[in-house]
């Protein structure tokens, strides 16, 4: 993709409709869903960017003026405008005035991994080394990232390595748009069932929904991403690639290629499939088999969800009084 980055940063030079032209001329041999998933990939590694305090500022400006340059380009792709679709001048200085509604985002990557608590991971490292009354050492408290169904988003656990670091393994929520992201989320799970009393009185019950998840806001909320979330209640864990499946077969018509999807989840039932209605796209065909395969779990996933619930609750509960009846015995 350089030569995009050549051609787009000259957007200010170039009238609008020669850069619309070049750009479908360059485009002829790259799909608009392949650059889409380059523009996500991109964005991710922003996200990430910002979270780790270890990349230099001139790198993150610059993966920044990158994930304009290719969202500029696949603007015009989609007919906007050049000169509606060309990245604000100055990039990376111009990035500034997004950053706070980046990072609100309801949980997206890297929202809410932080909370209103600020880094989860050294939180929660403070908090457990106040309660073992001693500095951990390095890798003590063990984080492992997980790519979703997607492939696009990431859950992650954390776990002591140490027996008695932690009461259990605790999971992210929600699907994250980074590893890092994912990692704060879960160390927030670990927070606010062990150490609830240490959270902020501000962030008390206000849990923003990651980006994508089911029931938040952004291009994520979808028929496919609420399945995988459903899923997800199903297994009582984080799905892997290929763990929603789903078959989709091309039928040609005089009007055009028509599509049908089946969706299954084999580790949950071996037997169990879904068909929704045919469909011009793929994806759309299996929107409407992930449709309809929510539409049949729909009730035994409320049950899971409010079991969930309340299992969390007894385990806040139970972690209150552990915690005061070690203040008592102080």
């Amino acid at each position: 993709f350089a030569h995009t980055a050549v051609r787009v940063s000259a957007v200010s030079q170039v009238p609008a409709a020669m850069l619309a032209l070049a750009t479908k001329a360059a485009d002829a041999s790259v799909s608009l869903p392949e650059l889409e998933a380059k523009l996500a990939t991109d964005a991710n590694s922003v996200f990430d960017g910002v979270l780790d305090l270890n990349v230099a500022m001139a790198d993150l400006g610059g993966r920044w003026g990158n994930l304009m340059k290719l969202r500029s380009r696949i603007l015009v792709m989609h007919g906007v405008p050049a000169d509606q679709a060309k990245p604000p001048n100055g990039d990376f200085q111009a990035a500034q005035q997004f950053w706070p509604a980046m990072m609100a985002w309801p949980g997206g990557p890297g929202a809410d991994a932080f909370g209103p608590d600020g880094d989860s991971k050294s939180k929660l490292q403070q908090e457990v080394s106040k309660r073992s009354k001693r500095s951990l050492l390095k890798g003590e408290l063990v984080y492992t990232a997980v790519p979703d169904e997607t492939g696009q988003w990431f859950y992650a656990s954390v776990h002591g390595a140490t027996p008695g670091l932690l009461e259990q393994q605790y999971w992210s929520a929600e699907p994250m748009g980074g590893k890092k992201a994912a990692e704060q989320a879960a160390a927030r799970a670990a927070l606010q069932a062990e150490f609830w009393q240490a959270l902020s009185v501000a962030g008390a019950g206000t849990k923003r929904k990651a980006l994508g998840a089911p029931g938040g806001g952004g291009a994520g909320n979808d028929p496919k991403t609420r399945l995988n979330k459903g899923a997800q209640l199903l297994l009582g864990r984080p799905i892997t690639k290929g763990e929603v499946l789903y078959t989709t077969e091309t039928v040609e018509s005089p009007s055009g290629a028509i599509y049908t999807s089946v969706v299954s989840i084999p580790a949950h039932d071996p037997s169990a499939s879904w068909q929704g209605q045919p469909a011009e796209s793929a994806k759309q065909a299996e929107f409407n088999a992930s449709e309809v395969a929510w539409a049949a779990l729909e009730q035994t996933l409320a049950v899971l969800e409010e079991e969930r619930k309340a299992k969390r609750a007894g385990k806040e509960k139970e972690a209150h009084a552990k915690k005061k009846a070690r203040k008592e015995a102080a």
